[in-house]
């Protein structure tokens, strides 16, 4: 029963991770719009990095954002030719 339990929390923070850096990517929040300009500065989420000041939601998205970017789906307006994964072996580098 625990384990079960277990899981299916591991399951929703998960989701719960996904969705974050989604909305951190695509929405036009007052949240996603103040963290983007603070913390990403125009670049891409893939190079998002944290320090031992930044908030905890941030370093949240950072711990999240390699699981989180492999499902969600790109558009082509945000697609990016040297970030995005396009070989099994990962992005270019």
């Amino acid at each position: 029963m625990i384990k079960c339990i277990v899981g299916v929390v591991s399951n929703i923070v998960s989701a719960a991770r996904v969705i974050l850096v989604w909305r951190l990517c695509y929405s036009r929040l007052v949240w996603a719009t103040g963290m983007k300009n603070h913390y990403l500065k125009n670049k891409h989420i893939s190079l998002a990095s944290a320090t031992l000041f930044d908030s905890g939601t941030w370093k949240w998205i950072v711990a999240s954002k390699h699981i989180a970017l492999q499902c969600i789906q790109k558009t082509g307006r945000d697609t990016s030719v040297w970030y995005d994964s396009w070989l099994p072996n990962g992005r270019f580098d």
